[in-house]
C-alpha cells in the first residue's frame, strides 16, 4: 500500500508540468578565491493534503569552506595521490586523516553550565567506518574569546564518547554550540583545468590518497585518469556532503516539516508527514523519505517510504550537489525552510543524462541566469556529447524551465551549433541615460592577430592589499611586456597567471594546508584572482589597471586579450548586454568567415548606469520557446528560484556527459 500511495503522489515528467507553485533554493558555497555568502527561504506552500501535495524542487550543494585545498600529485585509476607538507619545524605533516572523508556522519551536542563553559558532549550519532581518533571542533562562544575544545574516543569504527580538555568560556546553556567531528561523505572538487567544476564522491582515503567513486565518471570515462591530469598538477577542494539529516535536521526540534506527531495512537506515522523524494542513483527513480518524530517503535528519524518493517534510521542519505530534491507538502501552513549557503564563484558542470532519460535541477546559482548561460553556444550539436539540436520541439533536447507557477518549453535549432570558441567583446560605451550606446570587437582591429596585440604577455602582476576606504588601492596593476593600446573603459580578458597564495591581509604566504610562511618555496601555488574578465581603470603605456585586489604574490606566466570573433559561426547571432540587474538590451552578432566580425542593431535598454560596463555575453541566437518558434529566447531569464528539467530525446545517441555552464558570478 505504501508503494502505490508514493506512485500516485510522485509526479512524472506530465505531473511535473501541471504543477502551480515553485519557490526553489540553491545554496552553493565559494572556491578558495573568493566568497559571497548569504541565505535564501524556501516557501513549501501552505494548502497542502495528503490527497493533493503541494510539490516544490529544491537543490542543496556542500555549503561548507573546504577543509582541504590544494593540488593533485599525481592520478593512478581511481586513486589520487597528495605529496606530504612540511611545518614551520620540518615536520612533515600528511594531507589528511585516514578513514575520515568516507565514514559515517558522527553527530554530538554540547551541554552548557551556568557559568558558560562546555561541561560535557554527548554522542547522538557515532558514525561508522573510522579508524583514526577524528577532529573534533566546537563553535566560538558567544562572548568572550575562550573556545572550547575536546577529543573523541573511537571504538569498532565509531566515537564512543567525548573528553572535555578546555570548557571554554562565553557560551548561553540555552544555545550551546555546535560540535562538528571530522567525518561523514565527502567530495573532491576539481577547480582548474578543463573538468573544472566537476564532484566527485570519496570512497575511502587513506593519510596521503583519495580513492574516488565511479559513480561521478560520464560515459567513456573509465577511472579518475580520464578527468584529473595523470602527472598530478590539478587544483582540489575537498568539501564535506549533506546528507537527508543535514538539510533538514536529525531530531525533532530542527524538523520543519509535519513530522509524524499526527500519527500518534498507533497510526503508521508517515501518514501524517510531509515527504521529501531524492534521485536514486542505482535506480533510475526518486525515493520517498519521510520524518518519525520517535512515536512508536522506530526511533526519532529518517526513513524511506518502502522501509515499512525498518527500525534504522537513514539520516546519513547522501544529497549530491547540484541535483534537485523534490519536496511535498501534505498539510496546512508554511514551514519557511530557509539555507544558508555561499555563491559559487566559478563556472560548474552541468551533468547532461543519456538519450531518453532526465535529469531535474534547480537553479545552480544564487542569482538569475540567462538561458544561453545554462547550456552555452558552445554546448550545442548533433553529436553524442552536445545537447542535441532540431528545428523543432519533437526530436530536439529540451529544457523545462519551472518559475512563477508555469512551466517553458525551450528547444534549440540547428543554426551555429559548430561553434569551437564563442566570440568575446572589448569594449561597450554607455549612453547618458543608462543604456548601451556600442560595443566593438576588438582592439586592434584583427583579432586574429596576435602579433598586433589581440593576445600579449604580462611579465608582472601587483598584489596589493584589500583598501575598502581608497578601493584604487586595491586595484592590480598588470606590466605587459610590450606597449598594449588600451583605453580605459575597454574590456580584457587576462588567463593562466600564476603566483603564490597569500593571507587575507596579503602579508604572508600560505600553505596548501593554510599555514602563514614567510618562505615563498613554501607556498601554495595557484591560479590568481588576476585571471578573470575586467574593465580597464587606468592606463600608461606599458601597465594598465584593473579592480581586483590581488590574493597572489606574482610567479610567473599569464596572458592578456582583447575581444576575439570566435570560431564555427554558420548565421548571424546574438550579443546581450547584462549589469545593474538589467539584461534588456541586445544586438546582432554579424557573421563572416566562421566569426564574428561586427555588433549592429543594438536595442540600448535601461538601467544599466553611465559608468560601468555591463557583461557581454554572445548568444547563437537559436533558442526558441515551443509556443513561439521565429522569436530568439538565448537571453530568457532564470531566477535563483527555478526549477530545470533537462530532457534527452530517446532517438539520438546521446551519452551522460558534462558540459561547462557559465556562472553570472564569474569575471570570466
Amino acid at each position: 500500500m505504501a508503494g502505490m500511495t508514493m506512485k500516485s503522489t510522485l509526479p512524472r515528467i506530465t505531473g511535473f508540468l501541471a504543477l502551480t507553485t515553485l519557490i526553489a533554493c540553491v545554496c552553493v558555497r565559494a572556491q578558495e578565491s573568493g566568497q559571497l555568502s548569504g541565505g535564501l527561504g524556501l516557501a513549501v506552500g501552505t494548502n497542502g493534503t495528503t490527497e493533493a501535495p503541494v510539490y516544490q524542487i529544491a537543490g542543496h550543494a556542500p555549503t561548507e569552506e573546504p577543509l582541504f585545498f590544494g593540488t593533485t600529485a599525481s592520478v593512478s585509476g581511481n586513486v589520487i595521490t597528495f605529496a606530504t607538507q612540511t611545518d614551520l619545524e620540518d615536520n612533515d605533516i600528511d594531507p589528511f586523516t585516514a578513514d575520515v572523508l568516507a565514514s559515517g556522519t558522527v553527530r554530538a551536542t554540547a551541554t552548557v553550565n551556568g557559568g558558560g563553559a562546555v561541561t560535557s558532549i554527548s554522542v547522538d550519532s557515532g558514525g561508522s567506518g573510522l579508524t583514526a581518533t577524528p577532529t573534533v571542533t566546537i563553535d566560538d562562544p558567544d562572548a568572550n574569546t575562550d573556545a572550547a575544545e575536546a577529543t573523541a574516543t573511537v571504538a569498532a569504527g565509531a566515537v564512543t564518547g567525548f573528553t572535555i580538555t578546555n570548557g571554554g568560556d562565553g557560551y548561553s546553556s540555552s544555545n550551546p554550540p555546535s560540535v562538528t567531528v571530522d567525518s561523514g561523505p565527502h567530495f573532491i572538487r576539481l577547480a582548474s583545468g578543463t573538468n573544472e567544476g566537476r564532484y566527485f564522491l570519496i570512497a575511502s582515503n587513506t593519510a596521503t590518497t583519495l580513492t574516488i567513486d565511479t559513480g561521478g565518471l560520464a560515459s567513456g570515462e573509465a577511472d579518475a585518469t580520464a578527468v584529473f591530469t595523470a602527472a598530478g598538477g590539478d587544483s582540489v577542494e575537498i568539501l564535506r556532503g549533506n546528507t537527508l539529516g543535514d538539510v533538514f535536521g536529525v531530531d525533532d526540534t530542527e524538523i520543519k516539516f509535519s513530522d509524524g506527531a499526527a500519527g500518534a495512537g498507533g497510526s503508521p506515522s508517515f501518514f501524517y508527514t510531509d515527504w521529501v523524494y531524492l534521485w536514486d542513483v542505482d535506480f533510475s527513480v526518486y525515493v520517498a523519505y519521510y520524518f518519525n518524530d520517535g512515536t512508536g517503535s522506530k526511533p526519532e528519524g529518517w526513513y524511506k517510504m518502502a522501509d515499512f518493517f525498518s527500525n534504522t534510521p537513514r539520516n546519513d542519505t547522501l544529497i549530491y550537489p547540484d541535483e534537485a530534491f523534490i519536496l511535498a507538502r501534505r498539510f496546512s501552513g508554511d514551514p519557511g525552510l530557509t539555507f544558508d549557503g555561499e555563491l559559487l564563484l566559478t563556472d560548474p558542470q552541468l551533468k547532461l543524462p543519456a538519450a531518453g532519460k532526465r535529469s531535474l535541477m534547480s537553479n545552480p546559482f544564487g542569482s538569475t541566469i540567462l538561458l544561453t548561460e545554462l547550456l552555452p553556444t558552445d554546448a550545442m550539436g548533433t553529436t553524442s556529447t552536445k545537447f542535441y539540436a532540431a528545428n523543432d520541439d519533437e526530436t530536439g533536447d529540451l529544457v523545462y524551465v519551472l518559475q512563477n507557477n508555469a512551466w517553458s518549453k525551450f528547444y534549440h535549432k540547428t543554426t551555429n551549433i559548430s561553434v569551437t570558441e564563442v566570440a568575446t567583446c572589448t569594449a561597450v560605451r554607455l549612453n547618458g541615460t543608462g543604456g548601451v550606446a556600442s560595443a566593438y570587437l576588438a582592439y586592434p582591429p584583427d583579432p586574429s592577430s596576435l602579433s598586433a596585440g589581440h593576445k600579449c604577455t604580462i611579465s608582472a602582476a601587483t598584489n596589493p592589499a584589500p583598501d575598502d576606504a581608497t578601493p584604487s588601492n586595491g586595484y592590480t596593476t598588470i606590466t605587459t611586456g610590450a606597449a598594449h593600446g588600451l583605453e580605459a573603459g575597454d574590456i580584457v580578458t587576462i588567463k593562466d597567471v600564476n603566483g603564490y597564495k597569500t593571507n587575507d591581509d596579503n602579508s604572508l604566504y600560505l600553505t596548501g594546508e593554510g599555514n602563514e610562511t614567510s618562505v615563498s618555496a613554501e607556498a601554495l601555488v595557484i591560479e590568481t584572482s588576476t585571471n578573470g574578465v575586467w574593465v580597464v581603470q587606468s592606463v600608461t603605456p606599458l601597465t594598465f589597471t584593473i579592480p581586483k585586489s590581488g590574493n597572489a604574490v606574482y610567479k610567473d606566466g599569464g596572458y592578456w586579450a582583447t575581444g576575439s570573433g570566435g570560431a564555427g559561426y554558420t548565421g548571424d547571432a546574438k550579443v546581450y548586454f547584462i549589469g545593474n540587474g538589467s539584461y534588456d538590451a541586445k544586438g546582432t552578432a554579424t557573421v563572416s568567415g566562421g566569426k564574428v566580425t561586427g555588433i549592429t542593431g543594438i536595442s540600448a535598454g535601461t538601467g544599466y548606469g553611465t559608468t560601468t560596463a555591463p557583461q557581454i555575453l554572445f548568444s547563437s541566437g537559436s533558442w526558441r520557446d515551443s509556443t513561439d518558434p521565429n522569436q530568439d529566447q538565448g537571453n530568457f531569464p532564470i531566477g535563483p528560484g527555478a526549477g530545470i528539467l533537462i530532457s534527452r530525446h530517446a532517438s539520438n545517441s546521446g551519452v551522460e556527459t558534462y558540459l561547462k555552464s557559465y556562472n553570472p558570478a564569474n569575471p570570466e
